[in-house]
């Protein structure tokens, strides 16, 4: 268990790697690196304030990761030691429950599946991540279609982008620059081409996306 979380991007890669089940490698002080089968469930504890970034939100993150609120606070020890045999007691109850409630029937999630709370509060943060990862992917799902074979000029782009970011009230400090613009298009595998749209000169473009017509700026 990990008590704090780190204040830093945690590598989506490295999430793989720990939860996926294959052997784990680590280096013991001043001895050789050992290699053992994993038999633990790794745990993160902190606020919800201060979530880590994910360097990836991908979809193979989503069957790994669980995000569990905790709303209550411990008690007094004497509580909690009155707690403890009150749920000792209802242990077959529990059981019972996890087997019977339809919320817990295998899914993708895993073997028992995830409650639809927790499934939409990771849901929900996974989300948050592709959007701070990539300012643009609300844009490309409004505004444009991906095709292998369309091209649409760069001007033509960052204008719909700005009449969009318009019409959805983003803030100027949050709207994307020229240059980070064309570098979030080429992180999204798109292709840097000039073309000669009509007559004229060769302009500078994008391959791969088309603007829909709504979206598409007057001329």
């Amino acid at each position: 268990m990990v008590a704090e979380l780190p204040p830093r991007t945690i590598e989506g890669q490295r999430l793989k790697y720990l939860t996926g089940g294959e052997k784990l490698k680590a280096r013991l002080m001043r001895r050789n690196e050992v290699e053992w089968a994993p038999t633990h469930a790794m745990l993160l504890a902190g606020n919800t304030s201060d979530r880590p970034a994910l360097s990836n939100a991908e979809d193979g993150l989503r069957r790994r990761l669980v995000l569990m609120p905790f709303h209550g606070k411990p008690g007094r020890p004497l509580e909690r030691e009155a707690l403890d045999a009150q749920l000792d007691a209802e242990a077959p109850a529990f059981l019972r429950w996890i087997i019977e409630v339809p919320e817990c029937q295998p899914d993708s999630d895993g073997p028992l599946g995830l409650p639809p709370s927790l499934a939409a509060l990771r849901d929900g943060y996974l989300e948050a991540e592709r959007s701070a990862a990539n300012p643009l992917a609300d844009f490309l799902a409004d505004a444009c279609v991906r095709e292998a074979g369309a091209w649409e000029a760069s001007n033509d782009l960052l204008a719909a982008y700005r009449s969009w970011a318009d019409a959805e009230g983003v803030a100027a400090p949050a709207r994307v620059s020229r240059p980070a613009f064309s570098r979030l298009l080429a992180r999204e595998g798109f292709d840097p081409r000039r073309q000669r749209p009509g007559v004229g000169k060769r302009t500078r473009g994008w391959m791969g996306l088309a603007l829909k017509d709504e979206f598409r700026p007057a001329n």
